[in-house]
């Protein structure tokens, strides 16, 4: 994307924009993950 920036292709607003909507999905990402790991781990613990 900054590459693409750079190129005049995208505009800054654009790249801050995707960079913020990747970052929201890295987040949303990351919690399920943890969200699976604490089922899991509390799953063997009942075990």
């Amino acid at each position: 994307m900054k590459k693409m920036a750079k190129n005049n292709e995208l505009t800054k607003d654009d790249v801050h924009e995707a960079e913020d909507d990747i970052q929201k999905l890295t987040n949303e990402t990351i919690k399920a993950v943890d969200q699976l790991a604490a089922d899991k781990e509390k799953e063997m613990m009942d075990i």
